[in-house]
C-alpha cells in the first residue's frame, strides 16, 4: 500500500502514521531530504527503511537523518504504530532523556571564607594547611611569585613526586573537606596562602 503526498511541493516536515504488521512495507510517496522517526509505539521495534528502493536501513525511534528522496518504504521488526516526519527541513534527536527523583537538598554557597594565617613549609617534609573539617566546602592555596620553589599539595600524604604541583605565582582551588597537606621539595621554606570556604 503507497500513501501519496498530494497537491503542490511545499518545505518543510509532515508526519506520516502508519500502522505496521512487522512483515510487509508500506510505501510513502513524497519528495524530501530528511526523515525523522518520531514515535514508535513498541519501544524495542526496529524501523526498516529504504529511499527510492535503496538498500533498507534500520533506525529507531528518535533518530533519522539527512538523505534525498521521492519515495520510502517501511517495515518494522514487530507490529506497531509508526509516526515518521518526512519532507524537506531537519527534526531533533529526542531519545537523550534524564530520569532524577526529587532534588531536595541544594548545594549552597559558602556564607564565609575566614581569614587563615599563613603557612610556612618547612624544606623537605609535609607541612598541615587545613585540618579535614566536615564544615568546609572548600580552600585555595597559593604560593607567592616571588618564592623560590613550588610545593606538592594533597592530603597528608603530599610527597616528592606526589601531589599537585602548585608553582610560584599559582594558586589551587579544592574542593575538599579531608585534611589539606603540602610537601616542599626545596631546599629553603615556602610560604603557603591560604582560604577557605565555610558552611557556617
Amino acid at each position: 500500500m503507497a500513501v501519496t503526498a498530494s497537491g503542490p511541493v511545499k518545505r518543510g516536515m509532515r508526519d506520516y502514521t502508519l500502522n505496521l504488521d512487522g512483515v510487509n512495507e508500506q510505501h510513502i510517496d513524497t519528495d524530501g531530504d530528511f526523515f525523522h522517526i518520531q514515535s514508535v509505539s513498541v519501544g524495542a521495534a526496529n524501523i526498516l527503511l529504504r529511499f527510492d528502493d535503496g538498500p533498507q536501513i534500520t533506525r529507531q525511534q528518535g533518530e533519522g537523518n539527512r538523505v534525498y528522496y521521492s519515495r520510502v518504504s517501511i517495515t518494522a521488526s514487530a507490529a506497531c504504530a509508526l509516526v515518521v516526519q518526512l519532507g524537506y527541513g531537519y527534526a531533533t534527536d529526542s531519545r537523550s532523556s534524564i530520569a532524577v527523583g526529587t532534588i531536595t537538598t541544594p548545594i549552597t554557597p559558602a556564607l564565609h571564607n575566614p581569614a587563615v594565617p599563613d603557612v610556612a613549609c618547612a624544606p623537605g617534609v609535609t607541612t598541615q594547611i587545613l585540618a579535614g573539617d566536615a564544615n568546609r566546602l572548600g580552600a585555595i592555596i597559593g604560593v607567592a611569585s616571588t618564592a623560590a620553589n613550588g610545593v606538592r599539595i594533597a592530603d597528608g600524604a603530599a610527597a616528592a613526586g606526589a601531589g599537585v604541583l602548585v608553582e610560584p605565582g599559582q594558586s589551587l582551588p579544592l574542593f575538599s573537606q579531608d585534611v589539606i597537606a603540602a610537601y616542599n621539595p626545596g631546599a629553603g621554606a615556602i610560604t603557603v596562602t591560604v582560604t577557605k570556604f565555610m558552611k557556617t
